[in-house]
């Protein structure tokens, strides 16, 4: 695989919704304006019926997969993981909000040899973290959003 591809592309996000349709429209929003260029292709599971309101022009591709039957956390993820072709996998909750492109810093952590990357996760007012990034010496990772 190319470096450039390493560092800039092929990521595939799963997001799983519990009829968290506000947050899921506000993650949305975000991605849109972001527009994150390593984004290709966005795969949203609603655990529960609800409905998901799509913009009409995706930088990404966009797949929304229903359940017939309440899942897992890793039972949704893991099959969205199936649906994935691109290199990169990564896991993040509706109520995250993006306020720049995190790929290209998890990305550069990914091709430094680590097997998984994590953002810093701020609360609200971004006056405090409730998450460090993952180290070489850290076993644990929030999956609010990992890329793997």
């Amino acid at each position: 695989m190319p470096e450039n591809r390493l560092v800039n592309g092929g990521v595939c996000l799963s997001v799983v919704s519990h009829g968290q349709g506000a947050l899921l429209k506000a993650l949305l929003a975000d991605l849109f304006v972001v527009r994150p260029p390593s984004l290709e292709r966005l795969i949203i599971t609603c655990n529960i019926s609800e409905p998901v309101e799509l913009p009409s022009l995706a930088p990404f591709w966009i797949e929304v997969v229903e359940n017939r039957e309440p899942k897992g956390f890793g039972a949704n993820h893991n099959a969205a993981l199936k649906r994935c072709g691109e290199p990169f996998f990564a896991v993040c909750n509706p109520d995250i909000r993006l306020r720049e492109d995190p790929f290209p810093v998890l990305l550069a952590a990914l091709s430094a040899g680590r097997a998984l990357s994590a953002p810093a996760v701020v609360s609200p007012r971004a006056s405090s973290r409730l998450m460090v990034p993952a180290s070489p010496k850290s076993r644990t990772a929030s999956a609010a959003c990992t890329v793997m």
